[in-house]
């Protein structure tokens, strides 16, 4: 009887013999670690690729802003024409009513070389033209005077009756009577018309002169420029003028545009004294403010009004034009 024997199984498997399940994971599981640790560095490497662009990106960037921002200046300040600022008075403007300001008074320097050269050229034709006429008028005179002093007799025809003088005689004494009558009527109309037509220089003179001074005015007093402006002005001028002694007279013959501007000084000074009587008023009624301070320290304003008010106070005294001009140099 044979006895049966049994195989044991080899441990490799032939390509054509079948696959057992366990085999089959373990290829499985082998083939998938293998790919995935090729991936995962891989990825690693990628992404250090990536942080490295974005790095010199940044940096790039940061070098580009750094040349921009030494090649551009710094903007300057700019103050809009609405934002306001405090003068010296303690009056508050706006920018852009500062630069008008300024630029008006640049203006109005540059004009006055021309103006003062015009103004010396007018008043030396002016001058020449007033010396000719009064040399005419004082020959005029002179002449009358001669004539005068040798005039002749009026004849008298009574004479001729008497017996006293001949006919033929007293027609010469007549016609020479008559001819200095006719030379001395002549030298009266000769000097009459030389005294109206010196009349009517002066006032074309004064008619330009006057102006002149409206236009120079206008040229450092600005709200003058317009119709409304001038007539508020010269209002203001007549209103307030007979309070520093000016007669009516006298006012209506200003017309030097420095002493009507010496006037508008004195005028806003008499207006700053009544606000501060009114405040002084507002503050004696107002209760007591329990403030214990070491001083009073005086303001700009009130330092301003103090000087104004010693100006005017010798002004007063000695009628000086050094100090009405002192006034107005204060004021600009």
């Amino acid at each position: 009887m044979e006895e049966e024997t049994q195989s044991v199984p080899s441990a490799e498997v032939g390509a054509s013999e079948p696959m057992s399940f366990d085999a089959a994971l373990s290829i499985l599981n082998a083939a998938d670690e293998a790919p995935v640790e090729g991936t995962t560095a891989a990825s690693e490497a990628s992404a250090d690729e990536g942080q490295d662009v974005e790095a010199g990106q940044a940096d790039a960037s940061t070098q580009e802003e750094e040349a921009t921002s030494e090649a551009e200046p710094e903007a300057e300040l700019v103050l809009h024409g609405n934002a306001k600022t405090r003068l010296r008075n303690g009056q508050e403007v706006t920018i852009s009513e500062l630069k008008k300001r300024w630029d008006e008074a640049e203006e109005y320097k540059a004009k006055l070389p021309e103006i003062e050269a015009r103004e010396r050229e007018f008043e030396q034709k002016q001058q020449a033209i007033a010396a000719q006429e009064q040399q005419t008028l004082h020959l005029i005179q002179q002449a009358k005077a001669v004539l005068q002093a040798n005039f002749p007799p009026k004849p008298d025809y009574a004479a001729v009756q008497r017996g006293e003088l001949d006919i033929i005689t007293y027609q010469e004494q007549v016609a020479a009577y008559n001819h200095a009558a006719e030379k001395w009527h002549g030298l009266n109309r000769a000097e009459q018309a030389r005294t109206e037509q010196t009349k009517r220089e002066q006032a074309e003179a004064n008619q330009q002169r006057i102006q002149k001074e409206i236009q120079l005015l206008k040229d450092a007093v600005p709200e003058t420029r317009t119709e409304e402006g001038f007539k508020a002005f010269r209002e203001e001028i007549l209103t307030h003028a007979p309070k520093f002694g000016f007669s009516a007279e006298e006012i209506g013959n200003l017309a030097d545009h420095r002493h009507l501007r010496v006037l508008k000084a004195a005028i806003a000074y008499e207006k700053l004294q009544a606000e501060k009587a009114k405040v002084a008023a507002k503050v004696k009624d107002a209760p007591p403010v329990q403030v214990q301070a070491p001083g009073r320290r005086v303001s700009p304003t009130e330092q301003k009004a103090a000087q104004v008010k010693q100006q005017f106070d010798r002004l007063r005294k000695t009628g000086s034009f050094d100090d009405a001009l002192a006034i107005l140099n204060a004021q600009d």
